[in-house]
């Protein structure tokens, strides 16, 4: 659908009307219905490339203020629509469409999607609103979507900055043993120096340091491909794998465990009986060892068994706080720590990953100069001892 802009002869006189069409000629048609068309032209939306950060914090504090009043959601988006302008505005005007064919808020932004609502927005905003509290959900995405860029933000520069002089080293030993090293071993000088000159240590130290980077790269491959087509082609195996791996498990699904568990908190402090409650967050999750606990979980309801006890995923500690909850309110609330849990899990592995990996960057780099200063300048410093 785009929006054309419609001069319309009417009653009152000549008035110019924006309407929402598949084209120009359907535009026009839906003019008539007012009055006589005299010319219409298609609105340019310049805003491309999705809602920034800012525009969608922005846009979900008003619509979480006005649902939270009781504004409905159509009365909602209506009224931002009338009052902001740029991609708010275009975003609002394709949830409004979506809303008046028929699908509610949740389902409208999932529809929409990447780049205007990030993937993991989206599923929080899902899975809060399935217990009916889709102002709460909306505010908790926005709250979650926010700590996340604070986080990333500063993690961001680090690990571009660790790769960067990781790849450096790499450029600079390779260029000191193919490159530095033949010129200067190559020179009359040194093939005059005869046995005063040695640095097998140095190609020792290379060999040892190339079979390093070579592990290290191989194992970064490995778990990129756990963490991406890994997930797609066998979800729930390749959850468990990374369950085994420290760090990088939390930095994995630490995400997806919060939103699982923050929604399932939602509908259990709502009222949602426990076996309703498992299978509606049991459909949200994402594929994967988590979604298959849920579904276990779901099994142990049925059969009149301790559920808690069915999910292997989570820790033993969040296992004993779920079992011995002893009413609804206790089940909520643990299911709302183990989700905060999750999140400050996330939060305090990246500030732990990202100085990891500026340390080993930093680690080749000092080998990488040591590389260099033993292929370059110690040879000289031997021919020279070995003139005296």
């Amino acid at each position: 659908m785009a929006r054309f802009k419609v001069k319309i002869h009417t009653n009152r006189g000549v008035i110019e009307k924006e309407i929402d069409a598949a084209d120009k000629v359907d535009a026009e048609q839906k003019a008539t219905r007012a009055g006589t068309v005299i010319s219409s032209r298609k609105v340019l939306d310049w805003s491309m490339g999705g809602l920034s950060f800012q525009d969608r914090q922005i846009f979900f504090t008003r619509l979480a203020a006005m649902l939270s009043s009781g504004v409905g959601a159509g009365d909602a988006l209506r009224i931002i629509h009338d009052t902001f302008k740029g991609r708010i505005k275009s975003v609002t005007r394709e949830l409004l469409m979506k809303i008046e064919s028929g699908s509610d808020l949740p389902t409208a932004i999932s529809e929409i999607g990447h780049p205007d609502f990030p993937d993991t927005t989206v599923a929080l905003i899902k899975a809060g609103s399935q217990g009916g509290a889709t102002a709460t959900a909306i505010k908790e995405a926005n709250k979650f979507e926010r700590e996340m860029a604070d986080i990333r933000k500063g993690s961001a520069k680090g690990l571009i900055g660790a790769f960067i002089t990781f790849l450096l080293s790499v450029v600079f030993i390779a260029a000191s043993i193919y490159y530095m090293m033949p010129k200067v071993m190559d020179s009359d000088m040194m093939k005059m120096s005869g046995d005063d000159v040695n640095i097998d240590w140095v190609m020792n130290l290379t060999d040892y340091i190339g079979i390093f980077m070579v592990v290290l790269l191989f194992i970064m491959v490995v778990l990129g491909f756990l963490g991406t087509i890994g997930k797609k082609i066998m979800p729930a195996m390749a959850d468990r794998i990374i369950l085994k791996i420290p760090i990088y498990k939390d930095l994995m699904l630490s995400q997806k465990n919060y939103i699982s568990f923050y929604g399932m908190s939602l509908l259990v402090g709502v009222g949602v009986r426990m076996e309703a409650a498992l299978a509606l967050t049991y459909e949200a999750t994402q594929p994967g060892a988590l979604k298959e606990d849920f579904k276990l979980a779901r099994d142990a309801v049925r059969n009149g068994q301790p559920w808690a006890l069915a999910m292997k995923t989570i820790h033993d500690t969040d296992r004993a706080a779920l079992s011995a909850s002893l009413d609804r309110e206790q089940v909520a609330n643990a299911l709302q720590s183990i989700a905060d849990q999750y999140r400050d899990i996330y939060a305090s592995r990246i500030s732990l990953f990202v100085p990891m990996m500026q340390g080993i960057g930093s680690l080749f780099m000092m080998v990488a100069g040591i590389i260099m200063f033993g292929v370059t300048i110690l040879p000289m410093m031997q021919m020279m001892t070995g003139m005296l």
